[in-house]
């Protein structure tokens, strides 16, 4: 059987073993060693791509490992009419995807060992299905503050909008764990049962400012709240506040120097002071 020229998973020179055979290989320099693409070996996929594929081409392009000749001949509008071997899986294989399964993997270990054995992700998925290996389950990243900030300061939006939001200040968190996050702290006004009354992190959220911001509100300048006798520990935050809707619409027409009208949440706000 010939050896495939991506040699040892696709690494640099030098020997090393493949994954898909288990023999010892002299590895070609990598690709990315050699990033452009002569007119040569252009003209190698121009004259075989078509007829023989990626595979076909491995041959006369020792230094271009599969993927990257799949990626130019796109880039450079290649069709080949050659259908793809079928993937097929190996002991070494099977091994490698067992003690990345079996070793509590980390977020994006799993993708590794896919580029690593050369196959897709969905395939690598249901080959460990097949042999009987539980998909992992990921544990999602501790919010940090400013992100547990940046929901309370946002949490009436549209999870997609937060979702946007969180990218622009650098996180990654999806649609559904801010629905999710923003559940189990009691955020957003579609969350809230009692249309007359708010929490303090809800009103936070609609005036365009922090929690600590609501807070001295209350403490300091006589926003009208009681507590609402929840369970919440002090590492939960406490026990939530309660603010009664129209308290709160008359603390803001005697408190109008807090406002920063450029922050609040425009319609909520027009609805609020119009007694709507």
């Amino acid at each position: 059987m010939r050896e495939h020229p991506w040699g040892a998973g696709g690494m640099g020179g030098g020997e090393g073993e493949d994954i898909m055979t288990g023999t010892q290989v002299e590895a070609p320099i990598r690709a990315e060693e050699h990033l452009f693409w002569t007119t040569k070996e252009e003209q190698v996929l121009r004259e075989r791509y078509q007829s023989g594929g990626a595979i076909e081409c491995s041959s006369e392009l020792p230094n271009r490992t599969i993927l990257s000749i799949y990626a130019h001949a796109a880039k450079i509008g290649l069709k080949t009419s050659a259908r793809k071997p079928p993937y097929k899986s190996s002991e070494h294989i099977d091994q490698a995807i067992r003690v990345t399964y079996q070793s509590t993997p980390k977020k994006g270990d799993i993708e590794a060992l896919a580029s690593r054995i050369m196959r897709p992700r969905w395939w690598v998925s249901r080959r460990a299905w097949q042999l009987g290996l539980v998909v992992p389950r990921f544990k999602e990243e501790p919010w940090s503050d400013v992100e547990l900030e940046l929901l309370d300061r946002h949490a009436h939006k549209n999870p997609e909008v937060i979702k946007l939001i969180f990218k622009k200040n650098g996180y990654e968190r999806t649609a559904t764990a801010i629905v999710n996050k923003r559940k189990r702290l009691e955020l957003g006004l579609k969350l809230n049962p009692d249309p007359d009354h708010l929490t303090a992190r809800q009103v936070a959220g609609l005036m365009g400012v922090d929690s600590g911001t609501v807070k001295r509100w209350i403490e300091l300048e006589g926003l009208p709240a009681v507590r609402q006798g929840t369970k919440r520990t002090p590492q939960q935050g406490g026990d939530l506040w309660r603010i009664n809707v129209r308290k709160l619409r008359l603390w803001i027409g005697s408190h109008a120097v807090q406002v920063d009208l450029r922050k609040v949440d425009r319609f909520w706000f027009i609805d609020l002071m119009a007694n709507r």
